[in-house]
């Protein structure tokens, strides 16, 4: 995978772990990981395995698209800028 596309997909884990108030520890703690790769994550080093995306997903209530490639669920989500719906 390339390093961008880590670096997104480790941006979006880290905007829903922190709307979620989770820190990097708890998070860790919730998936059975370390603390460090979760840092890894987030700095597009290291990426999460299918099996914890999926666990991420469902802790959090959200959806592997939007995780992998950005796509909203939610068909009237989906119609809004990306700016909005960040808010």
């Amino acid at each position: 995978m390339k390093n961008d596309t880590l670096a997104v997909i480790g941006t979006r884990i880290s905007e829903i772990r922190r709307y979620h108030k989770v820190t990097q520890e708890s998070l860790a703690d919730l998936l059975g990981i370390s603390p460090k790769h979760i840092s890894h994550v987030k700095n597009a080093t290291s990426s999460l395995s299918l099996k914890n995306l999926i666990q991420f997903c469902t802790i959090f209530d959200c959806s592997l698209d939007y995780i992998v490639l950005g796509k909203q669920s939610n068909k009237a989500l989906a119609e809004l800028p990306d700016e909005i719906v960040k808010i």
